[in-house]
């Protein structure tokens, strides 16, 4: 299963249409601010799933803060992670992925792109989608149980 994560876009979507459109994932996570960016970007062009947390910028919010979701036997923990002030340590998303029994833990917030397993727990976040020289974004790709790739890439430029 191939997963798109992108977090932050803040009202700039072009990016992330283009990563969709090469990628071609299974499933799209959107991390929150601004989710109805993930909404909108659905609407115009339809990914076969779509899963979407709030964030801290998204002021009336219609999605939830988290999302426990087990795909190809893999629990994926994803939120926005304001919660967790993960602008300031990661030890609280830590302790959240773990008392979840996550093998993955999706968070944004930081606007600052992570990578890494910790203690036998993936921690990703996609950066920021939509602001800065250079947006990002995760993709992941699940198998059997494991995560068979994980990695942070950059927007494809227009």
């Amino acid at each position: 299963m191939k997963i798109t994560v992108f977090s932050d876009t803040h009202g700039r979507t072009r990016g992330m249409l283009r990563a969709i459109k090469n990628e071609a994932p299974d499933l799209v996570f959107h991390l929150g601010d601004n989710e109805k960016d993930a909404l909108s970007v659905n609407r115009q062009d339809p990914v076969q799933a779509l899963l979407v947390v709030c964030g801290n910028c998204d002021h009336t919010p219609t999605q939830p803060e988290v999302r426990e979701v087990t795909l190809e036997g893999v629990k994926v923990y994803a939120t926005h992670g304001h919660r967790q002030r993960v602008k300031y340590d990661l030890d609280p998303i830590l302790n959240t992925g773990h008392f979840a029994g996550a093998d993955v833990v999706l968070f944004g917030h930081s606007h600052k792109a992570l990578c890494q397993q910790i203690a036998g727990m993936w921690l990703i976040n996609p950066g920021t989608s939509g602001l800065g020289e250079t947006p990002t974004y995760a993709l992941l790709e699940l198998e059997n149980g494991e995560v068979k790739s994980a990695e942070i890439k950059a927007i494809p430029k227009e």
